[in-house]
């Protein structure tokens, strides 16, 4: 395989969906999934929807979901406000979940 950059993938990505080269569009997006990492999971959220491959948005929402940090006020632009709504309280029920399957003792 083609030693190439991550904007050297997407570029071809680009060109292989305008055009409606599937086969290629399919052998590019494996690629990216096998040998790259995406900059943020908004950026694999953005590309998905850019592209239509579904994976790349669920993923892109669970590690936003999953990670230590909330979204950035600039981040949460990027994904718009409903988006950023429906992350945190998924997030919130993430958290949760935690409090509710594990003992937590407070000694004062």
């Amino acid at each position: 395989m083609l030693s190439w950059t991550y904007g050297r993938w997407m570029s071809i990505l680009r060109i292989a969906d305008h055009f409606s080269m599937k086969n290629i569009r399919n052998k590019v997006i494996a690629t990216i999934n096998s040998q790259y990492r995406f900059p943020s999971p908004v950026d694999k959220i953005l590309w998905g929807r850019k592209y239509n491959y579904a994976p790349w948005v669920r993923d892109g929402y669970l590690e936003i979901i999953c990670r230590n940090n909330p979204l950035t006020e600039k981040e949460a632009e990027m994904i718009g406000l409903k988006n950023t709504v429906r992350c945190f309280v998924a997030r919130e029920k993430y958290i949760q979940s935690f409090h509710e399957n594990s003992y937590v003792f407070f000694f004062f």
